[in-house]
């Protein structure tokens, strides 16, 4: 490998959906309570008890982050700012 190889394992960052962004802005809010199945039902999905479970996994950093800057004791419009910068 060589020193131009390696940039090709450079970390990119992940990119989320639109649909994922609603799924994550109804989870971290009231809409869903934290139940990722609902938070997938308010987003629009077409299954959600296979697509929130699977956000869930998808956005488990998105999610610790979100906790660990206590967004979950702020107001929606807080979240959303939140969620759209991502």
């Amino acid at each position: 490998m060589t020193a131009n190889d390696s940039s090709a394992f450079v970390k990119k960052r992940h990119r989320i959906s639109q649909r994922q962004r609603r799924w994550l802005f109804a989870y971290l809010t009231k809409a869903a309570k934290w139940n990722a199945t609902e938070a997938a039902r308010v987003a629009g999905y077409k299954w959600p008890n296979h697509s929130g479970p699977e956000n869930l996994q998808k956005l488990r950093a998105h999610i610790d982050r979100a906790v660990d800057a206590r967004l979950d004791d702020h107001d929606p419009e807080i979240i959303k700012a939140w969620v759209w910068q991502l």
